[in-house]
């Protein structure tokens, strides 16, 4: 099979979340969006998935984000392995390095699919997920959103998980509607286009939480979301660069606050109140105050504090991180490590 090759020579920042998604849709095909930035030793196995399937007709973007190493000849070698098949299509985006958010954007300007799939170039999907998915969004149109269980994977273990998975057919019966939050990684779900298109798509600052923050946006858009029991994905954990590689160190710390901050920005120009999602926000800006106090970065601190004062709503909280803004104030971040840091093991 042959790649559809597009090459895009600069990407322009038309808006902070990247083109308009185009309406229109085949109807019943499956977009599946992968972003791959130097993953020529990964990529194989995430596209090997996909092709797997036993669900037609599925059309697979590929946008490698700037990738240097052998990415491309990795992708083409593994289509070229396949034969030719009507209901499957390769579509491979080449951009400038300009990070996973607008690599998933150019992948969803560029789709054709009544539903969207995205899947990161070093996870994997069951081979029944698109299936049972499409078949629960068929059997209730008022639905917008699926999604199923996922497990984290040590990357030794991935093809022993993906087997058994596999074997393990989905009950789309079983499946039922649900007020759960989406998974804050949206890869378990599959979205109906007419839901997506009129949104926001991916926020093309955030760098460190960006599925966070887009799902935070996707459930003020209230979805009609179903559940369906079974492991659908799974997430393969190595070291060959995640964005998890910035937790807990000071690149993730500048990058934590200006991916909880868009999420605030998202908050403020909401018409709608939602005290969970603004509770989310506070949460985040938690985490990040707790990883600045870590580093002894005082300024990091005192802002991500404040902003978790700002989008407080449980009342515990609320109480003690205004407790915990004002002695940062009086007494300066380092008094407040010494204070918390056995609790939250900042040492």
């Amino acid at each position: 099979m042959k790649l559809d090759f597009i090459k895009i020579a600069g990407v322009q920042a038309l808006s902070l979340y990247g083109p308009p998604i185009p309406a229109e849709f085949e109807p019943g095909l499956v977009s599946v969006v992968m972003p791959a930035y130097n993953r020529a030793a990964l990529l194989p196995e995430a596209m090997q998935s996909v092709w797997e399937q036993t669900y037609r007709p599925v059309e697979l973007l590929i946008v490698n984000d700037g990738s240097t190493d052998a990415t491309a000849e990795a992708a083409r070698q593994t289509a070229a392995a396949w034969p030719d098949d009507p209901e499957f299509r390769v579509l491979y985006v080449m951009q400038p390095n300009a990070g996973a958010a607008t690599a998933r954007n150019q992948g969803l300007v560029h789709s054709h699919g009544e539903f969207i799939q995205y899947l990161d170039s070093d996870d994997v999907l069951a081979r029944h997920k698109l299936a049972g998915h499409v078949g629960v969004l068929k059997a209730d149109e008022a639905l917008d959103v699926v999604w199923s269980d996922w497990r984290v994977v040590a990357s030794e273990q991935l093809q022993a998980q993906l087997a058994a998975a596999n074997q393990t057919e989905l009950n789309v019966p079983a499946w039922e509607r649900t007020d759960r939050f989406l998974p804050h990684e949206p890869w378990p779900t599959l979205t109906r286009r007419r839901f997506l298109a009129p949104l926001p798509a991916w926020n093309q600052k955030t760098r460190r939480w960006d599925d966070w923050e887009y799902s935070l946006r996707l459930m003020a858009a209230r979805p009609q979301r179903a559940f369906l029991p079974g492991v659908t994905n799974l997430q393969r954990e190595h070291k060959q660069g995640r964005i998890t590689d910035f937790n807990h160190n000071l690149a993730g710390i500048q990058r934590g606050l200006v991916d909880a901050g868009e999420a605030g920005v998202a908050r403020d120009g909401a018409k709608d109140p939602r005290p969970d999602l603004e509770q989310l926000t506070a949460d985040r800006y938690w985490d990040v105050f707790l990883e600045a106090l870590k580093f002894d970065m005082a300024d990091p601190a005192k802002q991500a504090i404040s902003g978790a004062c700002r989008y407080a709503r449980r009342p515990g909280f609320k109480l003690k991180v205004w407790l915990l803004r004002l002695m940062c104030h009086l007494t300066g971040p380092k008094r407040v490590r010494a204070l918390l840091a056995r609790r939250y093991l900042l040492n």
